[in-house]
């Protein structure tokens, strides 16, 4: 075991520290409580990439953060420099976020209490600039993990009391099947 960066990672999230780390096969990029940063697999000095910080993903030459306190989603490029605005004015907890093709796709939630059941989102930033909702209520719990295979979602959800589901999703969008 080797130690690359230690840094405070942000607690006050549903997602804890699960989709706060990705790699290009070079680098290590992280979220930390003082913003996104990058660190070599080899080794060496810790670069931070942008105060924006929350759920990431590597998506070609830059790094896609979906920002819940900054209510959008914002890419950097994986060397560093100025943040571009993906998508503004996003309410509740964004993320996780994954490359879907050649968009980028993420899964938000607005907290319900007592459970968060049939309150998750996913939605796709394709070429066009816009934000397309691909699936939501019914059905569609917090999302804790998300992947895409290149045809279709697979989502691990929870609320707060149930025991969590698997669900897929289909790439152009839909209803989540068990």
């Amino acid at each position: 075991t080797t130690v690359l960066a230690s840094g405070s990672i942000v607690s006050a999230t549903i997602f804890g520290p699960n989709g706060i780390l990705a790699t290009d096969g070079l680098n290590v990029y992280f979220a930390a409580q003082d913003g996104t940063k990058s660190v070599p697999l080899a080794g060496g000095t810790v670069q931070t990439l942008t105060t924006h910080t929350g759920a990431i993903a590597v998506v070609g030459s830059t790094v896609v953060i979906a920002d819940s306190t900054a209510e959008g989603v914002f890419s950097v490029p994986t060397g560093g420099g100025a943040a571009t605005t993906l998508a503004a004015n996003l309410s509740g907890d964004l993320g996780p976020i994954v490359s879907c093709g050649s968009a980028v796709c993420w899964a938000s939630a607005v907290e319900v209490s007592p459970s968060q059941q049939r309150t998750g989102t996913l939605t796709q930033l394709g070429p066009t600039g816009s934000p397309v909702t691909l699936s939501q209520d019914p059905g569609l719990y917090v999302v804790y993990r998300l992947a895409f295979d290149g045809t279709e979602f697979f989502a691990t959800t929870l609320a707060d009391a149930s025991p969590g589901f698997l669900v897929r999703i289909a790439g152009a969008g839909g209803a989540p099947m068990p």
